[in-house]
């Protein structure tokens, strides 16, 4: 599975170069920011400590790629049961934090090996009910506190609703369900802070949310052009990058393209 999977990177990678001519990006792929093909990418973090953006997949596979998207290594995961991988938060101990929807568990594994450190179960209890057919999406780190979207198209205080929420620790075996943050927005599929605020991405309506915790208030939202986004993420020179699962493509644009 790893090798096929591999093939595939590599196959989307030389038919990306090639529709660039080999020597860079045509000016029709530096407007789509396009810069990488992985098939199924769900979630994107960028990594401070390697300088890389660490990239995960619906089959249960990380793959690691440079800030241009050139492919550096992967990982598959996919012996394990749990292994829908749709969310990734790069954290500054040098871990990897990867929301699996389904299993409702946090894994944690490290940048450097890509070694599973920790598995981690999430308890619901009464706050949240299990949704048969959705559940974890995205995962960001700020200061310390995890912070994960239930993916829904339900509004709280609905049993499942399209919420985040935060967990106690990831020292916690069996992580327990702290803050609420109900957004108003549906189908969040991907998480990022920056510069002290949440964005986050909504699958099915296409649209970037600048998103004050501290408030709990929306400060703005952009009409995306339709695509699949999962992921998001931003790295120390002013870019953010998309995942998009349907097409299996990662793009890069500079933040004041989207008024941030």
């Amino acid at each position: 599975m790893l090798k096929h999977f591999s093939q595939l990177i590599v196959s989307a990678l030389a038919l990306f170069l090639t529709a660039c001519g080999g020597s860079g990006a045509t000016d029709q792929e530096e407007k789509t920011g396009l810069i990488a093909g992985i098939p199924e990418a769900s979630g994107i973090c960028y990594s401070s400590t390697r300088n890389s953006l660490f990239v995960v997949s619906d089959k249960g596979i990380i793959v690691e790629i440079d800030t241009n998207g050139k492919f550096v290594r992967d990982k598959s995961f996919n012996s394990l049961d749990k292994h829908d991988f749709e969310g990734v938060a790069c954290n500054d101990n040098g871990d990897l934090n990867i929301a699996v929807e389904g299993a409702d568990n946090i894994l944690i594994v490290n940048q450097s090996t890509l070694n599973l450190k920790n598995d981690l179960n999430i308890k619901r209890g009464n706050i949240l009910t299990k949704d048969k057919e959705f559940g974890l999406e995205g995962i960001a780190i700020f200061e310390g506190k995890v912070y994960l979207s239930n993916q829904s198209f339900n509004a709280y205080p609905d049993t499942d609703p399209s919420i985040i929420f935060t967990i106690d620790s990831l020292n916690n075996p069996e992580p327990e369900i702290m803050e609420l943050f109900d957004h108003g927005y549906r189908d969040i599929s991907g998480l990022a802070f920056y510069k002290n605020y949440l964005y986050m991405v909504s699958d099915s309506d296409n649209l970037l949310i600048k998103y004050d915790v501290t408030n709990n208030q929306t400060v703005f939202t952009k009409q995306l052009t339709k695509f699949s986004v999962e992921g998001i993420t931003f790295d120390e020179k002013k870019h953010i990058y998309f995942a998009d699962d349907d097409n299996g493509k990662i793009y890069k644009y500079d933040i004041s393209q989207f008024g941030i």
